[in-house]
């Protein structure tokens, strides 16, 4: 089961972006005449998704019928070992009946988790790469004290001969030089300002 359901989900999400990716791009689909073939493709992969569901609801009710398999069982021995213990004068048919159901209540509630498993290791798989991703050690450690540390930088930053094409604005070329320790901000003039 844990290995059925990130492939069921990998291929419904490769199915979603496939689907994303032609309703993006439609006109160029119609342009080249390619909704039959983005028709197959995502078909392909939802026919995919479909084989990985289709195993993953097997065994899912395989492990159902296990357990109510074991539920009925189990009331077959209860109820046969009762009434045995009951002749020889053992225990009363009360206590029988009051351990029937405490097994038989037991029995049925682990029936019902059965199916919770399939939610429960979907979920876990889904998680999985946000954990990764948590989890992992990037290659620069920006805590660590190694390393050059430079004693005074200083830098200015220049902005040279940059062309625009505006019709609003026919200078041309325009130069902008930063000094080190600057903190003024550049701003366009309300005319240069597009929506």
């Amino acid at each position: 089961m844990a290995r059925i359901v990130p492939k069921e989900q990998k291929a419904y999400a490769d199915a979603g972006g496939t689907a994303e990716e032609v309703i993006h791009g439609i006109r160029t689909v119609v342009a080249f005449n390619g909704q039959q073939k983005e028709i197959k493709r995502y078909g392909s992969h939802l026919n995919k998704g479909m084989k990985y569901g289709v195993r993953k609801a097997l065994l899912t009710s395989f492990g159902t019928a296990f357990i109510m398999g074991a539920l009925f069982v189990s009331m077959a021995v209860s109820f046969w070992y009762g009434t045995k213990l009951v002749i020889s004068g053992t225990i009363t048919p009360g206590t029988v009946f009051a351990v029937f159901w405490a097994v038989i209540g037991g029995a049925f509630s682990m029936g019902q988790a059965a199916p919770q498993i399939g939610v429960l290791i979907a979920s876990m798989t889904a998680a999985a790469p946000i954990f990764a991703i948590i989890d992992r050690k990037p290659p620069i450690d920006s805590l660590s004290k190694s390393g050059k540390v430079l004693d005074t930088v200083k830098g200015d930053i220049h902005i040279e001969n940059v062309r625009f094409s505006y019709p609003s604005r026919p200078e041309g070329e325009v130069t902008v030089i930063v000094p080190t320790q600057c903190f003024d901000a550049l701003e366009y003039p309300p005319q240069l300002e597009h929506n």
